[in-house]
């Protein structure tokens, strides 16, 4: 304790406060079941999008120190100021989600400033992504972890921007910066974890990452174009006329969902088995 409080790795730090954040995120969003605590359908609203923000929040932090453990990158505790900054951006960017919401309108200004916090870490992913060279190809993964990490990052900021969340709100491009972020990140922080447990590092697997890479791409590319242009045309029409015109298109979707859905699926079973394997 006295170690990790004079001079804590990294790694271990981010892991408690994940495991903090998680938990706490889930007694609020049950806070409903307090009488008298929501009073009315805004304060649970704004309290249910805290409550999912701090919990995806707490589970990405925990990803995160997973990432940088099995990569053996067990730095000192940087800036506190540097903390603080991303402490902010965690704990009160939550009303982003919701601008249209009849939650008081001084939480979704502070929320926006504290989403565009994020353009701090945006520049550092950059430079960790161009510099990010590890010399096995298996952990080299983790450099496209990046490159989805930079665009859940970016995307998210420019969808957090009120002009265009108007337009984008409810669409498929926040399915598109969702399943980046999900499947790009978390998902594959696991999968390499798992990979890296059971020291499979074999040429065909390398091949699956390549394939599971295009496909995922290929899958929200077509997402966000269409939910942008969804955004666009339901301003001025009705919403089902707005689906029936890009209706036809939808089966991109569909169709680039279909590689994606047998090769990630594999991926998870061979981690999951080489895991169990060398834990057992």
């Amino acid at each position: 304790k006295d170690k990790l409080l004079k001079n804590p790795e990294e790694p271990n730090w981010l892991l408690l406060i994940g495991l903090i954040l998680c938990p706490l995120g889930l007694v609020e969003g049950h806070l409903y079941l307090v009488k008298g605590v929501v009073s009315d359908i805004s304060i649970d609203l704004t309290l249910q999008w805290h409550a999912l923000a701090t919990f995806i929040s707490g589970w990405c932090i925990i990803l995160y120190s997973v990432a940088m453990l099995i990569t053996k990158t067990n730095r000192p505790f940087r800036n506190k100021w540097l903390y603080i900054v991303a402490a902010i951006g965690i704990l009160l960017d939550f009303g982003h989600h919701n601008y249209i919401s009849p939650q008081p309108h001084y939480f979704k200004i502070i929320s926006f400033s504290a989403t565009m916090l994020a353009i701090v870490s945006f520049f550092k992913h950059i430079k960790t992504y161009s510099n990010n060279k590890i010399n096995t190809a298996l952990l080299d993964q983790l450099r496209h972890v990046e490159f989805w990490t930079l665009f859940a990052v970016s995307t998210g900021i420019l969808l957090a921007i009120p002009q265009i969340n108007f337009y984008t709100h409810g669409t498929y491009a926040i399915v598109a910066h969702t399943m980046g972020s999900i499947i790009g990140v978390n998902s594959m922080i696991i999968i390499i974890a798992g990979f890296q447990l059971a020291n499979i590092n074999s040429q065909k697997t390398l091949y699956l990452f390549q394939l599971f890479r295009i496909s995922l791409i290929l899958f929200c590319l077509p997402l966000f174009v269409l939910g942008i242009i969804f955004g666009i045309l339901r301003v001025n029409n009705d919403i089902l006329y707005s689906i029936s015109i890009l209706r036809p298109y939808y089966i991109l979707i569909s169709i680039f969902a279909i590689p994606l859905s047998i090769i990630l699926p594999i991926l998870c079973w061979i981690s999951i088995k080489g895991a169990w394997k060398k834990i057992r």
